[in-house]
């Protein structure tokens, strides 16, 4: 028995096959991974010296040059944050899931263990070993409305930066 595809399913055929192929693009770009090459590159085209480059996971690295962080993702998708070093801690290279921070305070970088991120009313707590440059990864960080609040304290719980 042949069976006589009528144009309605012929539109339904190519519109299910479009989606997939559009959905199939979609994924393989979602999931393409940075490699060292690409961030040098970058680093090159964009004059840096003297950076300190973090990976978050494999489509996303912090790079902290002398005043400016750059969140990159690739050479189309990046974004560039300068900062100025007399605030004691600079936020930059906001994400979706992700911010990068300059610690500047010496009494930050010396005393701080612990530090805070509240957001929506929930706070987590994460561990902080005294680095000038830190990325925090967390899923509920969300750009363009950067709405948390940040808190560093010293082993005795005594605070000693707040932000909101």
């Amino acid at each position: 028995m042949i069976r006589k595809f009528r144009k309605t399913d012929i539109v339904l055929i190519i519109a299910v096959a479009a989606a997939l192929i559009v959905s199939i693009g979609y994924w393989i770009n979602a999931n393409r991974s940075i490699n060292n090459a690409d961030v040098e590159a970058f680093i090159q085209d964009q004059n840096l010296d003297q950076v300190l480059i973090q990976q978050v996971d494999k489509s996303l690295y912090y790079i902290f040059g002398e005043d400016v962080i750059y969140a990159f993702k690739d050479k189309q998708h990046f974004s560039k944050s300068g900062y100025d070093h007399k605030d004691d801690v600079v936020l930059g290279g906001l994400t979706k899931g992700s911010v990068g921070l300059v610690i500047n305070d010496p009494e930050i970088m010396k005393q701080a263990n612990l530090y805070t991120l509240t957001i929506d009313g929930t706070t987590r707590k994460y561990n902080y070993g005294g680095e000038k440059y830190l990325v925090i990864a967390d899923e509920r960080i969300w750009n363009p409305s950067p709405q948390f609040q940040l808190n560093f304290y010293d082993a005795e719980g005594t605070e000693l930066y707040h932000r909101e």
